[in-house]
């Protein structure tokens, strides 16, 4: 007979009901639950519950170590970006770089050129790499390149912590400049002043006149920073204004006294005399771009002054 005839006579069980008999059967013996067996992964683990808080403490200390590494490299690039907006020497950046990044214990390696850092960080664990590019406006601070410094040496020497390191230098970073525009203005005049009578044996008058028309071009400085379009004519505009006052002018005062007095304060000398350092230090590609620079920032200032 079939089974299902056996099944309507009531000999046996129907076949739904049977089954459904055997998986009750099995979960009431106990089919599911740990096997002691060797070899055997069951299905349902109950043992491993009470591993679960270690793995929670695990995986927090690996996420805890992934945002210290992280914090780590990005003070090696808050340093790279404050030393490039303070004046820092590029022979020295790269050496400052690489002791503060060998204390950290972070794998990582710099090239630098003016104006622009390329760092790549190294994961030996995974054998792969990761390159970030740093770009910031070159200038020049003493009193925050020194800052800077200090902060560098402080967690060199453990003295101070990565994130309260990363927070001060934001903030020389958003500081604004130590001198008001006024001071610096006046700076200026007084510069173009003493140049003009030291230098070129000038005047009383021609001395005034340098220092006025220094006065201008350092404000039109100042406004060139806050403005870069027209921050791109500094070395233009301002020589030419200057020669054109100097040759109406021509008849009471020295031509050669007034105009190099005035635009004194646009001439490289920083840029030729780090030029001339990173030169010396074997740094040569940095050195030559620097001095092809401020050759060529002189000769723009030169003609301006001849077109003017």
């Amino acid at each position: 007979m079939t089974p299902e005839a056996l099944a309507k006579n009531g000999i046996i069980p129907p076949p739904s009901t049977q089954s459904s008999l055997r998986l009750d059967e099995k979960f009431s013996a106990g089919y599911f639950a740990l096997d002691r067996s060797p070899g055997h992964t069951p299905l349902l683990d109950r043992s491993d519950e009470s591993s679960q808080p270690d793995t929670d403490d695990r995986r927090a200390e690996l996420v805890n170590k992934i945002a210290d590494i992280l914090e780590r490299q990005d003070f090696l690039m808050h340093l790279a970006r404050a030393w490039h907006a303070f004046g820092s020497p590029v022979h020295r950046m790269e050496t400052n770089l690489m002791e503060v990044a060998r204390y950290l214990g972070i794998d990582a390696c710099f090239f630098t050129v003016p104006g622009l850092t390329l760092i790549s960080f190294g994961d030996p664990d995974t054998h792969s790499s990761e390159t970030h590019i740093v770009r910031a406006s070159e200038g020049y601070d003493m009193y925050r390149l020194e800052q800077v410094n200090q902060i560098s040496r402080q967690v060199r020497k453990g003295r101070g912590s990565v994130h309260e390191s990363i927070r001060k230098i934001e903030t020389l970073l958003a500081a604004p400049s130590q001198y008001s525009w006024y001071v610096r203005v006046l700076i200026c005049f007084a510069q173009s002043f003493c140049v003009s009578a030291t230098l070129f044996q000038g005047s009383w008058y021609e001395s005034l006149l340098a220092g006025a028309l220094g006065l201008m071009v350092g404000a039109v400085e100042i406004l060139g920073a806050e403005h870069p379009t027209l921050g791109y004519l500094l070395n233009v505009i301002p020589p030419m204004i200057v020669s054109l006052v100097t040759t109406l002018l021509s008849d009471h005062v020295c031509f050669a006294a007034v105009p190099m007095a005035a635009t004194i304060n646009l001439l490289p000398g920083l840029s030729l005399a780090m030029s001339m350092l990173e030169l010396s230090s074997s740094n040569i590609i940095c050195g030559a771009v620097r001095l092809i620079s401020a050759t060529m920032t002189s000769f723009v200032i030169g003609w301006s002054i001849s077109v003017g």
